[in-house]
């Protein structure tokens, strides 16, 4: 007869416990596979590190960590410090913490930790039960209240430590020979019995007395399978509604209601689910009356000896743990010592860059080269393989095959695979640096030469699906084993299905040893099969100054800079700048940054005078036509200018305006041309004449420079004085300092200190704070916009204090305090919406062509809101919170759920103060922002990580922005320099931003 005493669980994480208790946390670990969630260390970075949680199994857990100067293992009291954090709540994916104090000095370890459910007050928690009985009269089993039949899986933590032809869990008649041996032992296997001894030669392992195993038994009807310490070892597919209509009984068989069969056995924890659901999570304890039992963490009962005599117990191990982490130290995760050139691979060597999935639409991003002579054979850049589904780039297996992408359910070189995608004709310059962009669906794959020129493009014929998710091997495919390669990497980027940068891997060292550093992160990731090659070290900025400034085509240098970026449809820039002398009358001779060829010329910004030179006008080039800016017609030296320029088919954009405010604007389609390219890469304060550079006429200054392109930002450019003494510009991007070129042969490639670098602005290790303070902003409501830079996509969320400057007028759609739309596609964080009445003004959110209104509330002009909102996939919602009598007090709130199934994306930025409607500032608003933050959600570790913080700044120019804490820098209107209402000067709340490169 079964003994089921039932008590009351506690409810008490470790923390709430004695601390004599605490002293008793285990010293041995239970495998971590007893225990269906997981944790594992996402990121370390930011003065915070993060936990990944994996899926819940029913189960509620704390987590907890240990850190110190040692790596403390498994063991919770290994450790010189061990807290607990708090519960674990079933639909967390992942929780920030911030860093111990003095890491990275007196504490270099630390590990997750997942604790399982507390026993109850007065419950033991030792090792092991143990059985030591004879075969055909077992008197230790436990009878588990599970009935044997299809549809059960189980998984059991033990040892044998005598005896064969016994059952460790099941239940059998003898009445057609019906067995359902969950997991057996015969003496040499370890099996499963499913309605005749048939199935256990088909689902068996071997096994021997004395060794610890994690089993696992899953035995549906028409599919079986036995695992044995996470490894399957074999499957079958007898098709059986087998129903022994005995409850399973462990330490032995069920046999109408007697224990035969029984084992001699340590059991450490066992599981058991019916149909998918957990029935069982036993682990061995002493009960309050010192009694040997199981403990159900899912009945809340305990579970006794059925039979005579009692188990032996193992050591006391305190409360279970669940699951651990790789144990993370700054070895692994920090800033680098440094950060190399490249690192590169002599054909035995691979990093696996564990934490790193793709799927499909998935864009793989590597800057690379090959060596002279190139291994053709078997050799891959980077790739991925799981159950069949593969990704990579590689040489396949001929000595003199050409390159190859693959995507698809082929196998390595495709073969059957009828998803495959084998492209051919794919040059590769031995010893060349080029990059390669591979998509993984639809879009065009490319592979472009180092000064720009697209080399290759292609479409993949089928895409991976979403169960490729094996982490991605670099100089080799993952998982697989003869394809490493012998290249260089200088980049490696992984981009989420919806555009944004999952992962930024850049040539690092760390102790001496060369890896690859995770700017998402934290994390640096080592090779196998012995060290990398380090290229030479990049120097590093040791001190920002204001500005660089160039010679001109005058000056005895002629300096420009590679920015490195394709000129090509798609281009943007934003610039800070001025001219230090007048530009000359030629439109050619004054590109301030472009490129061109025979087919297509770009020109971001260009400064063009007419023949007599006194009526000056900016300009923006496209190929063979000028988008012309005639508002400002005099181009001045001296003053520093604000430039926004953008070049997308069918659409090019150019905003300049100077310290004063004064500017124009115009945008104009491109007809029915082709997106172009010119195949070389933009110079600044030069043009790129098919590979020449041709400097400009006059000497320009640059304060800041930001290139995107399809890819996103792709240079953020502030000006620097590096560490080997040389000015330059530090791209935030790929942690390297671009420094000029000299045109003139044999001069010096170097700006002047004296006179061609402006003043130091701040130490880089040193707290700054951004420009003046200021209360707030506010558009005019007829041409006032941000672009915030962030895509208005689903997984979006907002919180913005805000007043409206005036009522919005009558209409639905024309009032879009902040918005992105395109193709049908709408995502409007906020929208404030009159109805035809213009008294009856509502708030109201809009998501994908409808909207979320919020009922009991109209808007009111000089009032202070608050307005949270949340887009995701099927749950939208939004509050709008009124500022009164000194306090918040909701004025209106609403909630919706949305069951469309596919992703919502504009591919547009979000607009401030407008709706960006493809590219194009409308549906003006007339309203002050006091402070926004936008939240998007982070495609791999499954949290939404703030992407904007903005504040209402002036900068030392005069111009009222929204400086981005976020990114450091700031945002300005896009319609003219500045804002011309603001709020007074206000001191600075709280610590101002940090400014670090190592």
């Amino acid at each position: 007869m079964k003994n089921t005493n039932t008590s009351t669980s506690s409810s008490r994480g470790l923390v709430a416990r004695a601390p004599a208790l605490l002293a008793l946390v285990c010293a041995l670990a239970v495998p971590t596979a007893s225990f269906a969630r997981t944790v594992s260390v996402a990121a370390i970075k930011d003065g915070l590190a993060t936990a990944a949680f994996g899926d819940a199994d029913g189960a509620a857990y704390t987590l907890a960590w240990g850190y110190g100067a040692a790596d403390g293992g498994d063991a919770t009291n290994g450790w010189a410090h061990f807290e607990t954090l708090g519960a674990v709540a079933a639909d967390a994916t992942s929780r920030s913490v911030a860093l111990p104090a003095g890491w990275g000095d007196t504490a270099t370890h630390l590990r997750f930790f997942l604790l399982g459910p507390n026993l109850p007050a007065g419950a033991t928690r030792v090792e092991y039960l143990q059985s030591a009985q004879t075969k055909d009269s077992p008197t230790q089993w436990i009878d588990t209240d599970v009935v044997g039949k299809a549809g059960v899986e189980a998984e059991v933590d033990f040892m044998w430590t005598a005896g064969s032809d016994s059952t460790i869990l099941g239940s059998r008649k003898d009445s057609g020979d019906t067995r359902f041996l969950a997991l057996h032992w015969n003496g040499s296997k370890i099996g499963s019995s499913f309605t005749t001894w048939a199935s256990f030669s088909t689902l068996s392992a071997t096994a021997s007395s004395e060794t610890r195993y994690l089993a696992r038994a899953s035995l549906a009807d028409g599919a079986q399978s036995l695992s044995i310490d996470g490894t399957t070892k074999a499957t079958s597919a007898i098709s059986s509604s087998l129903d022994t209509g005995l409850d399973m009984y462990l330490f032995a068989a069920n046999l109408y209601g007697s224990a035969k069969q029984g084992v001699s056995a340590k059991i450490y924890s066992a599981k058991i689910w019916l149909d998918g659901e957990l029935k069982r999570n036993f682990v061995p304890c002493r009960d309050a009356g010192n009694v040997p039992a199981m403990y159900d963490f899912v009945s809340g009962h305990y579970f006794h000896n059925g039979g005579s005599g009692s188990f032996t117990c193992g050591d006391p191990v305190g409360d279970p743990i669940a699951a651990t982490s790789a144990t993370a130290s700054t070895a692994d995760y920090g800033a680098p010592d440094a950060y190399l050139d490249y690192v590169e691979a002599t054909g035995t060597q691979s990093v696996l860059l564990e934490g790193c999935t793709i799927g499909p639409d998935y864009r793989l991003v590597a800057e690379y080269a090959y060596p002279d002579p190139i291994v053709r054979k078997n050799n891959c850049l980077f790739g991925v393989y799981k159950y069949g589904m593969t990704a990579g780039f590689y040489y396949n297996n001929s000595e003199t095959a050409p390159l190859n992408f693959w995507s698809g359910t082929g196998g390595v070189n495709g073969s059957g695979g009828s998803n495959q995608s084998t492209q051919t004709e794919v040059p590769a310059t031995p010893g060349e640096r080029q990059t390669v962009v591979m998509n993984l669906g639809a879009g065009e794959s490319s592979i472009y030469a180092a000064d720009g020129r697209k080399v290759w493009s292609g479409t993949l014929k089928g895409s991976v699906t979403a169960d490729s998710t094996s982490a991605i091997s670099l100089f080799t495919a993952s998982r697989l084993s003869g394809y490493n390669s012998n290249a260089k990497i200088y980049s490696f980027r992984i981009y989420d299905a919806t555009g944004a940068l999952a992962h930024h891997f850049l040539p690092c060292l760390k102790g001496s040893v060369a890896g690859l550093y995770d700017k998402a992160t934290g994390r640096i990731h080592y090779p196998q099969g012995g060290d990398l090659g380090a290229g030479p070290e990049l120097p590093r900025p040791a001190e920002l100054v204001e500005w660089v400034q160039s010679d001109g085509a005058s000056g005895n240098r002629q300096l420009y800079i590679d920015t490195e970026v394709p000129a090509k449809a798609g281009v943007g820039m934003t610039a800070e700048m001025e001219w230090a002398t007048k530009p000359a009358g030629n439109g050619v001779d004054n590109i301030f940054c472009g490129a061109g060829d025979a087919n297509a010329h770009i020109w971001l910004y260009d400064a063009v005078a007419d023949a007599g030179n006194a009526a000056a006008t900016h300009r923006f080039g496209y190929y063979t036509w000028k988008l012309q800016l005639q508002s400002n017609s005099v181009v001045r030296a001296g003053t520093r200018y604000h430039v926004e320029a953008h070049q997308a088919h069918g659409d090019q954009h150019l905003s300049v305006f100077d310290s004063a405010g004064v500017g124009a604007e115009r945008s104009n389609g491109e007809r029915s041309w082709s997106a172009r390219g010119t195949d070389r890469t933009l110079y600044l304060f030069a043009n790129n004449n098919d590979g020449t550079a041709e400097p400009i006429s006059a000497s320009a200054r640059l304060y800041s420079l930001v290139l995107t392109n399809d890819l996103g930002v792709v240079r953020d450019f502030i000006p620097c004085v590096a560490d080997n003494g040389r000015a330059g510009l530090y791209d935030r991007v790929s942690e390297r300092v671009f420094f000029p070129q000299a045109v003139v042969a044999g001069a010096a490639a170097d700006f002047d200190i004296a006179t061609e670098i402006g003043a130091i602005t701040n130490s880089l290790v040193a707290v700054a704070e951004p420009p003046k303070r200021l209360r707030y902003i506010e558009s005019d409501g007829l041409s006032d916009f941000v672009n915030l830079g962030v895509i208005g996509r689903e997984n979006v969320k907002m919180v913005a204090e805000m007043e409206w400057a005036a009522v919005p007028p009558g209409n639905d759609y024309n009032n879009v305090f902040c918005g992105a739309s395109a193709n049908g596609v709408h995502i409007w964080p906020y929208i404030g919406v009159a109805g035809a009445n213009s008294s009856a003004v509502t708030p109201r959110m809009g998501y994908n062509g409808w909207r979320l209104q919020v009922n009991g509330t109209s808007i009111a002009a000089d009032t202070r809101y608050r307005i949270t909102t949340s887009l995701e996939r099927k749950a939208q919602s939004i509050l709008v919170e009124k500022f009164q009598n000194g306090t918040w007090v909701v004025d209106g709130e609403g909630a919706r759920t949305n069951n469309d199934a596919d992703w919502v994306n504009t591919q547009f930025p979000l607009y401030l103060f407008a709706d960006n409607a493809a590219g194009t500032a409308s549906n003006f608003v007339a309203a002050r922002v006091y402070s926004l933050k936008l939240w998007q959600l982070n495609a791999t570790s499954g949290e939404y990580e703030l992407v904007r913080d903005l504040v209402p700044a002036k900068l030392d120019s005069g111009a009222a922005v929204l400086w981005d804490k976020v990114e450091a820098r700031p945002l300005f209107n896009g319609a003219r320099y500045g804002f011309a209402a603001t709020g007074r000067e206000t001191a600075w709340n709280g610590p101002g931003f940090m400014i670090r490169f190592w």
